[in-house]
């Protein structure tokens, strides 16, 4: 439904990456439909919960492989640093 992109003619573009500005642009006039806008919001969280979260935000392959471990292949394990570590004070703060 929000990924839809229609074309001049009405008919439902299957892959866009060739289309006009008219099917790949953002609708704006849509964005206060209820639909749209729990999506809005949702994303919104989803940024914010990144932000609250150092190991989202872990910016090369050091921090990576000190914080992050691997348990039997399936799940990723993140090891919390205590502050006197730094990597926190390096987290970008608007990533």
């Amino acid at each position: 439904m929000l990924r839809a992109k229609i074309d001049a003619s009405g008919d439902f573009v299957e892959n866009s990456y060739n289309s006009p500005d008219s099917v790949n642009s953002i609708k704006w006039d849509t964005l206060e439909d209820e639909t749209y806008q729990n999506v809005y919001h949702y994303y919104k969280g989803l940024i914010a919960f990144r932000k609250a979260h150092a190991a989202l935000r872990l910016t090369n392959a050091d921090d990576v492989n000190a914080n992050i471990t691997s348990v039997d292949g399936l799940c990723l394990l993140y090891t919390s640093p205590s502050p006197r570590d730094g990597l926190l004070s390096r987290m970008p703060s608007s990533a």
